[in-house]
């Protein structure tokens, strides 16, 4: 393998791997996490209780968010170098997966808030008025990420350099998480869940697959073309 297929090889088991620390991260996050009860549908009173006596798992929650989001964005930047995209598409990408951990932070802030006047033994509608918007401020990333992961995809697939049902996967999962937002925003029920479950199908899928086999064929794909078709 020459110089080149090495670096190749290395930036592909490296995207993987990312892939595979956030889906652990991801897991880890949901099932030891306090995250059922702060996204779920408790009265006023659980919520001041539970926020008084679990401020430390709060704060941690809001760590690990932002982390995921971070290596979310990390892991849209290496999936567009493993594609050789440089355009239009690469760019929507970037800036997408960076608010999303912009977002994500603004939020662990919020939690870090909320932490800090419990602990403080602030006034129950300062600490209800925070719970509600470490609430509803964890799905504000939901139309950023689905585009990140489309155009990632989109090039992706152009590219040849992955296996065409990761591209698709990643295409299909972004398009469920767009979906889904809009039809909560639209006043549907809660499908966080099917979500949560997708994502993670698509992170092992594309983290497995790349470390297994971070080469693949297909040619050089410069993304200006397919950015401004």
């Amino acid at each position: 393998m020459d110089s080149l297929g090495h670096q190749r090889a290395r930036l592909g088991r490296l995207t993987g791997v990312t892939a595979l620390v956030l889906a652990a991260i991801f897991v880890v996050s949901i099932v030891l996490g306090p995250g059922n009860v702060i996204h779920g549908n408790v009265d006023s009173q659980t919520a001041l209780v539970y926020v008084a006596q679990h401020g430390r798992a709060i704060a941690l929650l809001g760590l690990a968010d932002g982390m995921i989001n971070t290596l979310f964005g990390i892991l849209i930047v290496l999936l567009i170098a493993v594609a050789g995209a440089n355009g239009i598409l690469s760019r929507v990408a970037d800036v997408s997966a960076g608010a999303a951990a912009a977002i994500q932070w603004t939020h662990a802030g919020m939690l870090y808030a909320l932490a800090e006047l419990a602990h403080r033994g602030g006034a129950d509608a300062g600490v209800l008025a925070l719970f509600t918007l470490g609430s509803t401020m964890d799905d504000a990333d939901g139309i950023v990420i689905p585009v990140a992961m489309a155009c990632a995809g989109w090039l992706l697939l152009q590219s040849g350099r992955v296996p065409a049902f990761v591209a698709w996967l990643t295409i299909a999962v972004a398009a469920i998480g767009a979906a889904l937002n809009v039809f909560g925003a639209a006043g549907g029920p809660d499908l966080g869940p099917v979500t949560v479950a997708t994502a993670w199908i698509w992170l092992l899928g594309t983290g497995i697959t790349l470390v297994i086999k971070p080469v693949w064929g297909g040619q050089h794909a410069d993304a200006s073309a397919p950015a401004a078709a």
